[in-house]
């Protein structure tokens, strides 16, 4: 939305704090982020948040104007969220901890190679 040039409030919640639960529990009803409230609305998971956006801007250019681009822009989209099992599990985000070249199984090794 900031990239979109798109007006919004944004309500950060400490990951690792004592009351990320209950904070978290009042906005998103998966208990996860991101989520968007837009008035009485509450969308979650991100590629919904995208669509939504998509459909409530369509000129901010959220996906590309082209019919096939956007199909493309999609897909690859789709599948960096729902895809990639492999990475995901040897190699979760985790931004605290810094842990050079663990996990590098086969299929974390395929997966890599697929982003790339």
């Amino acid at each position: 939305m900031k990239v979109l040039g798109l007006d919004f409030d944004e309500r950060p919640i400490p990951l690792f704090d004592e009351n990320w639960d209950a904070a978290i529990a009042e906005v998103s009803p998966s208990k996860k982020v991101p989520c968007l409230v837009d008035g009485d609305l509450t969308v979650w998971e991100t590629m919904a948040i995208m669509e939504y956006l998509h459909d409530r801007h369509p000129d901010a250019g959220v996906w590309p104007a082209d019919l096939a681009t956007r199909a493309v822009a999609r897909s690859a989209a789709n599948e960096m969220h729902g895809g990639f099992g492999a990475l995901g599990d040897a190699m979760p985000m985790n931004t605290r901890k810094r842990l050079p070249g663990r996990s590098r199984t086969d299929g974390c090794l395929k997966d890599i190679a697929r982003v790339q």
